[in-house]
């Protein structure tokens, strides 16, 4: 154990988690992959947060290389315009990185089913202190 968070990093982890739990529902056929990470961002912006995000919500699992697109496979990022689709694997991973605080982010991996998605990893998201 190292002690108790300090304030800003109990509120880094809350707003992430509400993030992730957010993307995690989200995440289905026919979801536009740029709201989807709009949705999980402006929970994080809400919490004062925006300045810290570093990467978007999540990305593509499977075969990828710099020329195969990564959007096209399911990065999701603001400029991705495409859809989710079924059979799709990606995961869910917002996250903040706050100097002298932490980086706060969880991962989970999602595969697409044809009226929703099933987590593929699922591990607890509270820290015991």
């Amino acid at each position: 154990m190292f002690g108790e968070p300090t304030k800003a990093q109990a509120k880094a982890i809350e707003a992430v988690n509400e993030s992730f739990q957010l993307g995690k529902s989200l995440i289905m056929p026919g979801k536009a992959i740029s709201e989807l990470h709009a949705e999980c961002s402006r929970v994080l912006e809400s919490a004062g947060m925006g300045k810290y995000i570093r990467h978007g919500t999540g990305h593509a699992h499977g075969i990828m290389i710099g020329a195969a697109g990564r959007e096209e496979m399911g990065e999701l990022r603001p400029y991705n315009h495409g859809t989710i689709r079924p059979r799709m694997v990606n995961s869910i991973e917002p996250g903040v990185y706050i100097p002298g605080e932490g980086g706060f982010r969880h991962s989970d991996v999602m595969l697409v089913t044809d009226n929703g998605a099933v987590c593929l990893t699922d591990f607890p998201t509270s820290i015991p202190f």
